[in-house]
């Protein structure tokens, strides 16, 4: 996975400097957050859309502040349309090494118990297995 400028939140450039790799196997690693560069759907249509077309592209960051789900629950439907993948991000619990300001996180606390964008990823992912079968 090879990500571009800002965190890999810029990808604008990414098909100008591909290393080349005749087995194919580049990933585009891609971060995407409330507070990021490419943040809403105009960029991801007009950068990540078509390059998504021509190489696999993995959200291996996305999240929004606070922890919420408003963000993520415009980005993965989003993400799905246009073949991009993505992780959840973070498994830190929010305690006092990391918390809902510093960036998302999965889980408030290592038992387990979800943020609300922990239930927000695991009911889209639901849904998504729901309709494969």
């Amino acid at each position: 996975m090879l990500g571009g400028l800002q965190w890999s939140s810029d990808e604008t450039g990414w098909r100008h400097y591909e290393p080349s790799d005749p087995d194919h196997q580049l990933v585009v690693s891609f971060h995407t957050y409330n507070f990021s560069g490419c943040d809403n759907v105009s960029c991801w249509n007009s950068t990540i859309a078509p390059l998504a077309k021509v190489v696999p592209i993995v959200t291996g960051e996305f999240g929004e502040s606070g922890c919420a789900d408003a963000y993520d629950l415009s980005y993965m439907p989003w993400a799905d349309a246009h073949g991009v993948s993505y992780l959840g991000w973070t498994w830190d619990a929010t305690d006092e090494n990391w918390n809902c300001s510093s960036g998302p996180a999965l889980v408030e606390s290592y038992d387990g118990t979800p943020t609300a964008y922990g239930v927000g990823l695991k009911h889209h992912l639901a849904v998504l297995a729901a309709r494969s079968h």
